[in-house]
């Protein structure tokens, strides 16, 4: 069952080197076989931004918010991400690092939604949270989720 992850808009207090660089980028390749990753970045240039970080070619999907016309929280831009990638809402997992804006959209949309966060462990939003993309591959090809 494929599961749809997204894995950028990281924001403080979280730097993006310390969850997609130092040795971190292997957890995209362990992902890359029994799934599918999507990104969708608020910005414009989303498509530049990952090629930038080396990254654009770990993900089947790009959207664009200023090409889709809409943004997240907006259930819209996670149907896109959905039908472009093929896959309904109750087969796909969206990672994102904004409750109000990532797991509010995602679960608008139907879909499951997880929050990354620097401590999973402490109080927070009733979601489900992981710490990082070593936990986060961990949690997907381990047995998190079934």
């Amino acid at each position: 069952m494929p599961l749809q992850v997204q894995l950028v808009n990281v924001q403080p207090p979280v730097p993006k080197k310390e969850l997609l660089f130092e040795g971190r980028l292997s957890e995209l390749h362990r992902l890359e076989e029994p799934f599918r990753a999507e990104g969708a970045k608020r910005l414009t240039g989303a498509q530049a931004a990952l090629a930038a970080a080396g990254i654009r070619d770990r993900f089947e999907v790009v959207l664009d918010s200023a090409l889709v016309g809409v943004e997240k929280p907006d259930p819209a831009i996670f149907r896109a991400a959905l039908a472009a990638l093929g896959v309904g809402p109750e087969d796909a997992l969206y990672v994102g690092d904004l409750y109000d804006v990532d797991v509010v959209g995602a679960r608008a949309a139907g879909m499951e939604a997880m929050l990354l966060v620097p401590d999973a462990a402490a109080a927070g939003p009733d979601c489900r949270r992981i710490e990082s993309l070593v936990a986060l591959a961990d949690d997907l090809l381990i047995g998190g989720r079934s």
